[in-house]
């Protein structure tokens, strides 16, 4: 959400305690301020305090699931007035009763996730329904603020109508209130240290997305014109980096690490952003380790993959977008990776005429790289090769015409062919460590003017986690080839029992493919609510995943 805090900015609302919360003002290109998240808690800054006792407001109303209790003014000439409007002439305006209606759902989300801690405000302001109130925010230029317990509670702005705003009024409320809401489940559950805010911030932020998919407030904090220190401008700055200044929105924009997690695989990602909280509480801890160690074990993955395998999607957004892009919104983000780069520093150029050079890729621990080989058209193709150690993972991924194919490297080498049918050749990396330390690692990348075609071991066949994921009543997948080749799709029961054949030897290029399955058998009937194994074969290897349908 947004608010002013030492380590937020135009982002929305944070942590908070009912103790002072941090001020800070974000501001936009022309000097004005930008309203931000609003973090009240036991970690602020003296020095920055905001007194965080709860205010007195004559109106209430009481959400109709009873979760939540909003206080409210219409006092005429009162700067905390909220819009006069009532539609229904029953004495509650409509804005409060809108408040009331998304707070019960995006809640509701949240617990058909698995946040099932309860939220408390500890029977203060009257009743057991925890607080929402509505006051003129625009003068501390904040979106809201989220109070932890045991007293929890949440301040919103009166209207969302002033400049500073940059998503207004009813779609102002909608997106601040799934921001401000996931801090309150987050405190339900740990209230965490200054070493958390990054991810509290960055997993808030992607639950504006998860709950309003159509408002794309966040697209903002990628946008380098607006912002620094944005995600996409150096890929080798820490993914848990916080706040280094008034206008950096460097841990709002790593809500699109959360969405690659849960693209990749929606159960295991969305289980990893909660693991992650109950993980925090269990060992007292909001260390960068306690998060990392909870992604790894629900995505199955370690960090480095994740964080190499994020930055080859990365890539291919904005203007490198393909027709089907890996994110949805990937398209509409102008500046993708590594936007704030010279040439120089991420592009090797002419490798047909130098034959090899080496190039060295250097990253903080959570931090990735990203570096273009640049197809000279000379015939033959590439050998890459690096000197990765055990905290380092790489990709290369190849993109021609509309299809992005993804390669992972064996034995750290990879060798692609015909370079001169390609259009981008791009290497990306990970650091899975978790230390501020810099390490650095050597891309060696040679030409070979022979490889005109793969060997038979370096065929690949990737498959990707369908998506959605639960879903009903249809899904889609993603599969790539490094090569044409005959392609069979099927899905069985987790008993190995056939249920559909979706293809069957049929012809596909070289490239990124996308499948889908209805939910129908071999019959066209509907198939029961279960966990299903979709396999895809091609010669000779195998890929598989597990999918899960609920009726």
């Amino acid at each position: 959400m947004k608010l002013r805090i030492p380590l937020m900015f135009l982002a929305f609302c944070a942590v908070a305690s009912a103790k002072p919360a941090h001020g800070y003002v974000l501001r936009a290109p022309d000097g004005t301020p930008a309203a931000v998240c609003g973090t009240m808690l036991l970690r602020t800054d003296p020095s920055r305090s905001r007194p965080a006792a709860r205010v007195t407001l004559p109106g209430s109303y009481v959400s109709p699931a009873r979760w939540f209790r909003i206080h409210y003014t219409t006092a005429s000439g009162s700067a905390d007035a909220v819009p006069a409007a009532d539609a229904n002439q029953n004495g509650v305006p409509d804005w409060v009763e809108l408040a009331a209606s998304v707070a019960d759902s995006v809640y509701a989300n949240y617990r058909a996730l698995g946040y099932t801690t309860p939220l408390t405000d500890g029977g203060a302001s009257g009743g057991t329904e925890y607080d929402i109130f509505f006051i003129n925010l625009a003068p501390q230029n904040v979106y809201g603020y989220t109070f932890s317990p045991p007293d929890g509670y949440m301040e919103l702005d009166n209207d969302y109508a002033e400049r500073i705003y940059q998503t207004k009024g009813a779609t102002g409320l909608r997106i601040t209130l799934a921001h401000e809401l996931f801090h309150s489940v987050q405190f339900a559950v740990w209230v965490g240290g200054n070493d958390g805010i990054w991810w509290q911030e960055a997993t808030a932020t992607f639950m504006e997305e998860y709950n309003y998919p159509d408002i794309n407030d966040y697209w903002q904090y990628l946008d380098p014109d607006w912002f620094c220190n944005t995600l996409f401008e150096n890929p080798a700055t820490p993914l848990n980096q916080g706040s280094t200044g008034s206008c950096d929105t460097h841990m709002y924009g790593a809500a699109v690490f959360c969405q690659y997690l849960v693209r990749t695989d929606s159960v295991s990602g969305h289980a990893g952003i909660r693991y992650s909280f109950d993980r925090q509480k269990v060992l007292r801890s909001s260390a960068p380790n306690v998060v990392v160690d909870a992604l790894e074990t629900t995505m199955q993955q370690p960090m480095r993959e994740l964080i190499a395998g994020f930055w080859s999607r990365a890539y291919f957004t904005g203007p490198r977008s393909p027709r089907t892009p890996f994110f949805p919104d990937g398209a509409a983000w102008t500046s993708p990776p590594p936007s704030a780069l010279l040439s120089a520093d991420w592009e090797i150029k002419r490798l047909g005429s130098s034959g090899s050079t080496q190039f060295p890729v250097k990253a903080a621990g959570l931090g990735g790289g990203i570096v273009r080989i640049v197809p000279d058209r000379t015939a033959g193709g590439v050998r890459l090769t690096t000197d990765a150690t055990t905290n380092w993972a790489w990709r290369v991924a190849v993109s021609a015409g509309d299809s992005v194919r993804i390669i992972v490297p064996r034995e750290n080498r990879v060798s692609v062919s015909n370079w001169d049918q390609v259009e981008d050749i791009v290497v990306t990396f990970g650091n899975g460590a978790v230390t501020p330390t810099e390490s650095q690692i050597m891309l060696t990348a040679a030409y070979d003017p022979e490889l005109t075609r793969p060997a038979p071991e370096e065929f690949l066949l990737t498959l990707e986690q369908n998506r959605p994921n639960p879903f009903n009543p249809g899904t889609e997948f993603d599969f790539s080839l490094s090569e044409p080749a005959g392609v069979t799709i099927r899905v069985y029961s987790v008993l190995g029992i056939p249920v559909r054949t979706l293809v069957s030897n049929a012809a596909y290029g070289s490239g990124l493919h996308t499948g889908s399955w209805d939910g129908l058998d071999n019959r066209g009937t509907q198939v029961p609510s279960g966990v299903y194994i979709l396999q895809v074969t091609a010669l000779g290897r195998t890929r598989s995943r597990k999918m899960v349908i609920v009726r």
